[in-house]
């Protein structure tokens, strides 16, 4: 049973920005403490599970993979982390120094809480979208779609609990950053 074109295309971004949430959260797991290398391996598992769901949901409608949208996520993705990475030399290049953008190098502990709050907001976004093909199903004047799309409602509330625990792991990152700028601003 095929879907609209516009559905199916919906379903070929979805699947690319899922595989890009699970290459960002590899290279996050690479770059944090042991205990959140753990959480966001246990985060990306799930997520790499989802992504197998929508992948097969994909198929049952008729959804073939379109590696053009996949792969600009991918590359997308991995542009931005090495452009983050990129950015504290740019002060070093001359007249690159006055520009605000460049003035200031973050701290690799406030990166890693960015990065964190961005894959969070990802996974609430996931919710969204798993929220939206348990909609479709229940409304769908289709016959057969429901069953497929039934499992949709769990996997909402699956991808709500990965960001609230990503957000867990941001609240910690950022207490741990005010906790030093407190022992900082106190006289010896």
């Amino acid at each position: 049973m095929p879907m609209p074109p516009a559905v199916g295309a919906w379903l070929v971004e979805q699947l690319a920005l899922t595989s890009a949430l699970g290459a960002d959260l590899r290279r996050l797991a690479r770059s944090t403490s042991a205990t959140e290398r753990a959480t966001l391996e246990q985060v990306r598992r799930a997520v790499t599970a989802d992504r197998a769901a929508l992948r097969s949901l994909a198929r049952h409608l008729g959804v073939g993979p379109d590696w053009t949208a996949r792969s600009q996520a991918l590359v997308g993705s991995w542009m931005s982390a090495r452009t983050a990475d990129l950015l504290p030399l740019l002060h070093t290049l001359p007249g690159l120094d006055r520009l605000p953008l460049t003035a200031r190098v973050l701290d690799p502990r406030l990166r890693t809480a960015l990065d964190l709050e961005a894959v969070a907001a990802d996974l609430h976004r996931r919710a969204g979208v798993w929220r939206g093909l348990a909609a479709l199903g229940a409304d769908s004047p289709r016959p057969g779609l429901a069953p497929l799309l039934g499992p949709a409602g769990s996997l909402a509330r699956r991808a709500e609990e990965q960001a609230h625990v990503v957000e867990g792991l941001v609240r910690r990152r950022l207490g741990e950053l005010a906790e030093d700028s407190t022992d900082e601003d106190e006289p010896a």
